[in-house]
């Protein structure tokens, strides 16, 4: 399936020097090469991703999943 590539990574930090979340580039090419993608490699790619996301959650962000699925 599509491997979309990190070309730039940076970490926000605040004023206090927390380090929050992770935002990354995507370029070009690589939105060219999804962009060519039918809507069922699209649909697979996501559901793929989020799967992974799943996965690597941390157990707040999961717990935090859950409710919002359940409607609290």
């Amino acid at each position: 399936m599509l491997e979309l590539q990190r070309e730039e990574t940076t970490q926000e930090v605040t004023s206090d020097g927390e380090v929050r979340g992770i935002h990354y580039f995507v370029g070009d090419e690589q939105l060219r090469v999804f962009a060519s993608l039918t809507p069922a490699q699209r649909l697979a790619w996501l559901e793929e991703m989020r799967e992974f996301t799943a996965l690597v959650a941390p157990p707040e962000a999961q717990r935090w999943w859950r409710r919002f699925r359940d409607g609290r």
